[in-house]
């Protein structure tokens, strides 16, 4: 028998056998996702807004926001959404209403048709610094690198 024919009439180390247990995304528990630890998606950034990769600098990235998601990294989400803020009441890190952003934000949602979601979702890198994005399941798409605290500025 030659090589090429071997070749062709070798099976599959392993077959993929489906379970009848997947479910599709939409069907997922909704609090499945903080069993899980955090994946980054940056193809979300919105460069188009002052608060893309543009606007970071590296200074920000190497000293505070990679550091962060490496951190984050070793975290489930519900232990990254039940991280105590400090002297205040809430969490560092929890979900925002789409409505408390600024019009500029709002505007970029609707411009990138991110304006169907309700919320997004904030972490808090320190005093001012957050990275605003999207969770889906334990998907953080990562729009906005906020160094400021301009996209949802407190009350206080």
């Amino acid at each position: 028998m030659s090589r090429k024919s071997r070749k062709k009439n070798r099976k599959p180390k392993t077959i993929a056998v489906p379970s009848n247990s997947k479910l599709p995304s939409s069907q997922v528990k909704q609090n499945d996702y903080k069993k899980n630890k955090p994946v980054w998606k940056v193809r979300s950034i919105d460069d188009e807004s002052p608060w893309g990769w543009k606007s970071i600098g590296i200074d920000n990235w190497e000293g505070h926001i990679f550091p962060a998601l490496q951190s984050f990294e070793t975290m489930t989400w519900g232990a990254i959404e039940s991280a105590p803020k400090g002297r205040g009441k809430g969490t560092k890190h929890h979900f925002i209403d789409k409505e408390r952003l600024i019009s500029v934000a709002q505007e970029r949602l609707e411009r990138m048709k991110l304006d169907d979601i309700e919320q997004v979702f904030s972490l808090r890198l320190s005093g001012k610094k957050r990275i605003f994005g999207i969770l889906e399941n334990n998907v953080f798409k990562i729009l906005w690198f906020d160094m400021e605290h301009e996209i949802c500025p407190s009350s206080k």
